[in-house]
């Protein structure tokens, strides 16, 4: 199997953490895992003034994924 490139991206009241065993076990098999909180959730909750909506997260453009 070729190398791949994951973003796993958690679900409501949840951060990146959630991932931490699934992700081991794709990095043990040579894959690059990111795993990212979302501001405004999980341990990135305190970083949030107001409330969070679509606005608040923009999606990666191709240039900056590295694609």
């Amino acid at each position: 199997m070729s190398k791949r490139c994951f973003v796993l991206v958690p679900g409501a009241w949840y951060g990146g953490w959630v991932w931490c065993d699934f992700a081991a076990q794709l990095r043990a098999l040579g894959h690059v895992v990111t795993t990212p909180t979302l501001t405004g959730l999980g341990e990135r909750r305190h970083l949030m003034a107001g409330g969070a909506d679509l606005s608040t997260f923009r999606p990666v453009s191709p240039a900056r994924s590295g694609r």
